[in-house]
């Protein structure tokens, strides 16, 4: 017989671990249902739904100078970067077609990957609006603590008993609250303004890039107007192990494949199987009903290739600007903007073995950089392949310009020295956001291919 008190104590104690059991099984009940992210296409759904085409220039922004930029993978360290570039190109104007612009205001792409993807989802969003927004909501506070905070919360906590709602389903739902207050790809198409919005993610089984463009949608048979602009920024960087991918439906539905410049980019005979392949996967419903999303940057981290691809796709540059709406085109420029870090030669200074963080960075990093610099060297290669393919109306190459932001290339100057080494995270301390911001800003400033490209605005007649 047990005492008296320990009897007393016994019947409150099985009782407390029968409330505790039931909790955990209703939370893991609340989440046990996957998300359910995109929607067919319905069958009347006008063409061309979130395409490029249904952007067409305006009075703010003309034909002559086709402005597009990406912004990389980077956690924090990437979103400020990026906004402190955004910040250059509102500083700097230039004179077309009689009237005087700001380059943010000739913005016709936005590519982001990963943290580059939050900045990018922001401006296409909201538009000149995202300043000082952007760095109010989003660069100055301690998303980090506040994600974790919500990741443990009881409200959350299912996800560690599911097998259908996992870390990134949590993630696109705190984005979502947080940043982007329930926001769709459809709001984007309402609100006819450019720049349009691609991001990148990675498609876990195929580990090949996936964009959240209709075009690509349209394997699916799903509607990217239905998407959460939460959905595609979380999938983007949903890095492996940290977080759960983010799944979408492979729509069991009839409907017509189209031409999609993203998959068929074609760069050769072996590029092409390989691509061919990736779109008859997604044709077979019963094979893939799902796709499982990853971090964007394992396939591009610079987000470039899309753009390249796309203009291959559709019949070279030649095509494209033998479209209606990008009649009269003089100039095309790309800005890159590549906020990778660096995880720099302290472990060199030791004989210790280096720690299994330390190794997965690295693990992860080498690849990145190595693919990142490939991507380069296609966009520059493409741009002069361009130039030699178009001639203007008046019978003048296409001018093209590349104009590269790597935060790289702050670390030569003493007051941007350590930016490479901030952490991948979902925040920074508000000085070192400040740091990058301005380093950001500074070095679009300082490029020399801008000031070519300014000279040649200015001279032109």
């Amino acid at each position: 017989m047990l005492p008296a008190k320990a009897s007393a104590l016994a019947p409150r104690s099985l009782l407390d671990r029968v409330i505790a059991a039931s909790l955990l099984v209703l939370l893991g009940a609340c989440t046990t249902v996957r998300p359910d992210y995109n929607a067919p296409l319905p069958p009347d759904m006008p063409r061309p739904g979130y395409r490029m085409s249904a952007l067409p220039a305006t009075a703010a922004n003309g034909n002559e100078l086709f402005l597009a930029t990406s912004f990389s993978g980077g956690g924090a360290r990437a979103a400020a970067f990026a906004y402190g570039v955004l910040q250059g190109m509102r500083e700097t104007t230039v004179e077309l077609e009689g009237q005087r612009r700001t380059m943010l205001n000739e913005l016709d792409i936005v590519s982001g990957v990963s943290g580059g993807s939050w900045a990018a989802a922001y401006l296409a969003l909201h538009g000149e609006a995202m300043f000082p927004a952007f760095h109010e909501q989003v660069l100055m506070r301690d998303l980090q603590s506040a994600f974790i905070q919500d990741l443990l919360s009881p409200a959350n906590l299912g996800w560690t008993l599911s097998d259908r709602y996992g870390r990134g389903d949590v993630l696109a739902a705190f984005f979502d609250r947080e940043i982007f207050r329930g926001a769709r790809y459809a709001d984007l198409l309402a609100q006819k303004r450019r720049p349009w919005l691609s991001i990148s993610a990675t498609d876990m089984s195929l580990g090949s890039r996936f964009e959240f463009v209709q075009d690509q949608f349209d394997m699916l048979c799903s509607d990217l107007g239905s998407v959460h602009l939460s959905t595609a920024v979380a999938a983007s960087s949903a890095v492996p192990i940290a977080l759960s991918p983010i799944t979408l439906k492979n729509h069991p539905v009839s409907c017509p494949l189209g031409t999609n410049a993203f998959m068929y980019g074609l760069f050769g005979d072996r590029k092409r199987s390989m691509l061919v392949h990736q779109a008859t996967t997604y044709q077979d419903k019963q094979a893939r009903p799902f796709v499982h999303l990853l971090d964007g940057g394992l396939a591009d981290n610079l987000a470039t290739r899309g753009a390249i691809e796309a203009a291959t796709a559709m019949g070279g540059i030649r095509a494209v600007t033998e479209d209606g709406d990008a009649q009269g085109l003089r100039w095309l420029v790309f800005v890159v903007v590549n906020a990778e870090g660096s995880s720099g030669l302290d472990a060199d200074r030791s004989d210790r073995v280096p720690s299994i963080l330390r190794v997965t960075n690295a693990v992860a990093d080498i690849p990145l950089g190595r693919y990142s610099s490939d991507s380069q060297e296609l966009l520059r290669e493409a741009l002069v392949r361009w130039s030699g393919e178009v001639r203007t109306a008046d019978g003048q190459p296409l001018r093209t310009y590349y104009i590269e932001v790597s935060l790289q290339d702050a670390e030569a100057h003493a007051e941007a020295q350590g930016l490479s080494l901030l952490p991948t995270a979902l925040s920074l301390p508000p000085a070192d956001v400040a740091r990058v911001i301005e380093a950001g800003r500074s070095l679009f400033r300082r490029s020399p291919e801008l000031a070519r490209l300014l000279q040649d605005l200015r001279q032109a007649p």
